[in-house]
């Protein structure tokens, strides 16, 4: 099979350069700008194992300041410490989201911690 960014795509300015046309066509925006998450704020409920532990780490090595909620504090923060091991620390709190009257002061401290904004949720 051939390598995708071919000379070729490249010179022709196609979508394997990286970027694609508006629709105006007259400016270039480049696809990894467009989809960037660095900066952005993260929750991610059940994140101290599983896939939403991978989804987590994958979030964080993508650049989003990442805090994950789940109910075991210990496991919580021994994730918090591997995801945040290289990088800007993983933050988390612990609570029971099928706990429906303590849900909300959950997320009340959660978005303390995260500087009062979210801008991704993964549950």
């Amino acid at each position: 099979m051939p390598p995708l960014r071919t000379k070729e795509s490249l010179r022709r300015g196609g979508a394997f350069a990286g970027y694609l046309k508006t629709a105006k066509g007259d400016r270039s925006v480049n696809v990894k700008e467009l989809f960037s998450i660095e900066g952005k704020k993260a929750i991610v409920t059940g994140g101290g194992r599983g896939l939403c532990r991978s989804m987590a780490e994958a979030l964080h090595e993508a650049g989003a300041e990442v805090l994950i909620i789940g109910r075991s504090e210990r496991t919580l923060a021994e994730a918090a410490r591997e995801i945040g091991a290289e990088g800007a620390p993983a933050l988390y709190e612990a609570g029971d989201l099928g706990e429906l009257d303590k849900i909300e002061p959950l997320y009340e401290r959660a978005l303390a911690k995260l500087g009062g904004r979210l801008d991704i949720l993964v549950n």
